[in-house]
Parts: structure tokens; C-alpha cells; sequence
């Protein structure tokens, strides 16, 4: 009923290890969540490393990065890049949210237990700073509960 998409059309001339701006990066990143074996991991992390040297004030492009490192399994090189992302002049709130999430469970998973608990704290202070003004919505709620019990749990 519910068939797995098929992007070869899409990417099949496409440039997937030279992305020319960020957007492309993030549609060929969106396209590789979907389906993993269309477009080759490799080459949206060679085109990252291309965009993050032009746009380096850019988060978006580490954090496409650190997700792709997460997803090989390349644990300390996606701590490692998250940590960058959070140092860039362009991120929102709402990104840093995910990334502290991120480095939580992949700082906690390699013993770093000091480390996490910082980020834990720090994500809790921040979607604390943000329901003053909003409403969490599910996953930020769903976050808010997993740092609480993180730091509780200490």
C-alpha cells in the first residue's frame, strides 16, 4: 500500500558531493532521511564541509552534519560537530533545543556523564526561557521531560 519513494529521478544528475548553496544540501539531506540508499552519506558530508568553509556562521549545515555522523555511528565526530554548531552566529533557539539533545545522549552513551548533565541543564534553563513566552509544543515537551529526568536521575 504505502511503497518507499523513489528519488532517482531526482538526484540522478544531481552534483551530490558539490552542493553550490545550503538549500541543496538540506533537500539532499531531507531526501536521505527518506530513503537511505538513494543519495551516498559520503556525499552530503563532502558538500557540508564545502558549505560549512563558505557559510560557517550557518548552524543548520553542522547540524545536517552531525545527524549524518550520528546516523554512521561516528558518535565523538557528531558530538564534536553539534559542540561547533552551538558556537555558530546563526542558529535558533529551537535548533539548539535538538542539539543539546543530541549531545546529551551521545555525550551519556560514551561516558561523559559530566558533560551531559551540563547540556541537560542548559536545555532545560533554555526551553524553560521559551515557555514563558510559549507553549512547548510535543517534542519540545517530550525533550523537556527526558533532560528533567536525565539531571534528576544525575
Amino acid at each position: 500500500k504505502f511503497k518507499e519513494p523513489d528519488f532517482s529521478a531526482v538526484v540522478k544528475n544531481a552534483r551530490t558531493a558539490s552542493c553550490r548553496n545550503p538549500r541543496e544540501v538540506w533537500s539532499l539531506f531531507r531526501i536521505w532521511k527518506r530513503s537511505r540508499t538513494s543519495i551516498s552519506p559520503e556525499d552530503i558530508l563532502s558538500s557540508c564541509d564545502k558549505m560549512i568553509k563558505r557559510y560557517p556562521e550557518l548552524a543548520i549545515l553542522r547540524i545536517i552534519k552531525g545527524n549524518i555522523e550520528k546516523s554512521l555511528k561516528r558518535y565523538d565526530a557528531a558530538a564534536r560537530t553539534f559542540e561547533s554548531a552551538l558556537r555558530c552566529g546563526i542558529i535558533s533557539g529551537y535548533d539548539k533545543i535538538h542539539i543539546y539533545n543530541d549531545l546529551v545522549k551521545l555525550l551519556g552513551r560514551s561516558g561523559k556523564k559530566e558533560k551531559a548533565m551540563k547540556y541537560a541543564r542548559m536545555n532545560i534553563e533554555l526551553i524553560d526561557s521559551f515557555t514563558e513566552k510559549y507553549s512547548s509544543g510535543y517534542i519540545t515537551g517530550r525533550i523537556y521531560k527526558k533532560m528533567k529526568s536525565y539531571v534528576e536521575a544525575g
